[in-house]
């Protein structure tokens, strides 16, 4: 199966490197969440799959395609950020924000966005009168607009209840498998990415790196941290 990202060797940070070397693979139709206490470099990670931060050592490579060898404008044409934290006009409406990321007007796949993150009842709302569930859908169907085969989220589920949070873990594994994408998801519902994830990818503070199915990271030890009942 072809891999849609591929992270070889890879190092980043800042004055130093926040983690060691490792690899790591996202295939189509799988969910892969992404672990770790803060400050050990998820965020960074995800904004470094989309160029916004520098590779230290190693690299990252969306099919056979180097990221240092692509500009801003391919990366947006190969994967998506959705940011929670993400500054956004107080009066814009969702229909408008879903929008931004369409290309060459097209309208039939802002339909089937709209369908699939089911937020057609809210289209003519303004964005800060959403709820948090339904504002992260929105969010979901802003970046699925630009049609990317990766979908990379950081922590989307910050600030849902056990419910929304749930849902939304649903709603990506369909997209995944639905929509043959990869979804790398930056998540501090361990609990729940144990159950809807395929794969884990941890991040611990001696910078170690861990990923593989949710068994074999449970039973290596990578999410003692978590303290899991």
């Amino acid at each position: 199966m072809n891999k849609l990202l591929d992270v070889k060797s890879c190092q980043f940070g800042y004055k130093q490197a926040l983690l060691l070397p490792f690899n790591f693979s996202l295939y189509p139709r799988e969910v892969v969440a992404l672990l770790g206490e803060n400050g050990v470099g998820k965020s960074t990670f995800l904004r470094l799959c989309v160029g916004y931060e520098k590779i230290i050592s190693g690299g990252i490579f969306y099919g056979k395609e180097n990221r240092e060898n692509l500009s801003i404008r391919d990366l947006f044409q190969k994967v998506s950020l959705v940011r929670s934290n993400l500054s956004i006009p107080d009066r814009i409406l969702v229909r408008d924000f879903v929008m931004l990321g369409m290309q060459k007007k097209n309208f039939e796949l802002l339909e089937k966005v709209i369908k699939e993150t089911k937020i057609q009842n809210f289209l003519d709302r303004t964005l800060i009168s959403l709820s948090d569930g339904e504002r992260s859908r929105v969010l979901i169907a802003e970046a699925l607009i630009r049609n990317t085969a990766l979908l990379l989220l950081d922590e989307p589920t910050a600030f849902l209840d056990v419910p929304r949070s749930i849902e939304l873990f649903k709603l990506l594994k369909n997209i995944a498998v639905n929509e043959n994408k990869g979804v790398l998801i930056s998540t501090h519902q361990v609990e729940h990415a144990l159950k809807y994830a395929d794969r884990l990818l941890v991040f611990l503070r001696n910078g170690q790196v861990v990923s593989g199915c949710v068994e074999d990271v449970l039973k290596s030890g990578a999410l003692s941290w978590a303290e899991l009942d």
